[in-house]
């Protein structure tokens, strides 16, 4: 049995929604992870990261848009 304070909690950001199910399906079929949301485009995604706060965001470039990484942005931030 995996210890609660050592699971990992992973946001998932695709605009395919069948992608994020299929990512969502595999991720938690190790213990040691759990979804704590998805989202469809960067900016939901941030919206989500103020609620749930995950350890590590999965994302796809299209989702989570490729100017967003040119920034330099730091979406934790947001969630200080």
């Amino acid at each position: 049995m995996v210890d609660v304070a050592q699971t990992l909690s992973v946001l998932v950001v695709d605009d395919s929604a069948t992608s994020r199910a299929a990512l969502r399906q595999a991720l938690e079929s190790d213990p040691g992870i759990r979804v704590v949301g998805e989202a469809s485009s960067g900016r939901e995604a941030l919206t989500l990261l103020r609620k749930v706060k995950p350890d590590i965001i999965m994302a796809s470039m299209p989702a989570a848009g490729p100017q967003k990484l040119k920034s330099g942005k730091r979406p934790w931030r947001c969630c200080s």
